[in-house]
């Protein structure tokens, strides 16, 4: 690596200390000035510290990533969703989230964190998958509304409210949430699962919602969720 481009990598990582990622909008299309930073320098550097620096490395590298907010990011936080650490594997999916819409090509490596042994890296991918414009984000979404992890499920439902916003809903989705919505224990889940069928399942779905939204049930999440 360059001199200019390690240099490029410290700036970053002292304006990060200075100004931290949760402390920034991710909405903010660039977090840098051009003429206080060469970005391409940075984002090469970056780039290749994902997969070939040591642990401490790869780690900042990610968050770095997505603290400089520019979508060409979007690459090798993909590859970062392989990496043996499942903390930087969950870093890259959250920051991918912060992508808004991620590309079709995104899809594949996404949908394959959803097999991630830990649940808060296949919870990160579900929102990730929210973030597609993509019909193929239904099928991993079903799947993941049966996970055995509430965040899990919590997240695949909200991924498929956003989905659905988007006009990309499916009757498998919808049916997956209706079920969801009669078993499931997690309030906050419920809450989701209710939001995300109206979405998904239309005016078709709104007798079953109605159902639940004045069952003795369905009280009880309203009372601890929304606060009503």
């Amino acid at each position: 690596m360059s001199v200019r481009a390690e240099q490029a990598k410290w700036a970053v990582i002292v304006l990060m200390r200075e100004n931290p990622p949760r402390g920034l909008r991710l909405e903010d299309e660039r977090r840098i000035d051009a003429d206080e930073l060469d970005l391409d320098l940075a984002l090469g550097a970056f780039s290749q510290a994902v997969s070939r620096g040591d642990l401490d490395e790869r780690l900042t590298a990610v968050e770095a990533l997505v603290w400089l907010s520019d979508r060409r990011a979007i690459s090798p936080l993909l590859r970062g969703l392989e990496d043996a650490m499942w903390y930087v594997r969950h870093a890259a999916a959250h920051g991918l989230t912060s992508f808004r819409p991620l590309p079709g090509w995104a899809l594949e490596p996404i949908a394959a964190a959803m097999v991630d042994a830990e649940p808060a890296v296949r919870a990160q991918a579900a929102s990730a998958l929210g973030r597609l414009r993509h019909a193929g984000s239904i099928t991993p979404l079903v799947t993941a509304v049966e996970d055995h992890f509430s965040c899990v499920r919590l997240a695949a439902a909200w991924a498929l409210e956003e989905l659905g916003r988007a006009a990309i809903t499916d009757p498998t989705a919808a049916d997956s949430l209706s079920d969801l919505l009669e078993r499931e224990d997690d309030q906050y889940v419920a809450y989701a699962a209710y939001w995300a069928l109206g979405w998904q399942g239309g005016s078709a779905a709104e007798t079953r919602r109605a159902a639940f939204r004045w069952s003795d049930r369905g009280q009880a999440v309203w009372s601890a969720v929304a606060r009503i």
